[in-house]
């Protein structure tokens, strides 16, 4: 949730993938409703990464929903 570090984990996953030579596409959300809104568009994600304290909805929930 905090924009200096989901723009840290972006450069460093996005590093790894190209040292792989893979092509990715990494979208981060500073809070849970705006992946929410996302998932309600219909958007889709290979992958998950939660932060387990967040405000209004915490990780755990998140990933419930998600599972939904």
């Amino acid at each position: 949730d905090e924009e200096e570090y989901l723009d840290e984990m972006r450069r460093d996953i996005n590093d790894f993938y190209f040292s792989q030579g893979i092509s990715c596409n990494i979208d981060t959300f500073s809070r849970a409703e705006l992946l929410i809104y996302e998932l309600e568009e219909k958007a889709y994600y290979d992958i998950y990464l939660l932060d387990i304290e967040m405000p209004q909805i915490n990780g755990l929930e998140l990933a419930h929903y998600i599972r939904q």
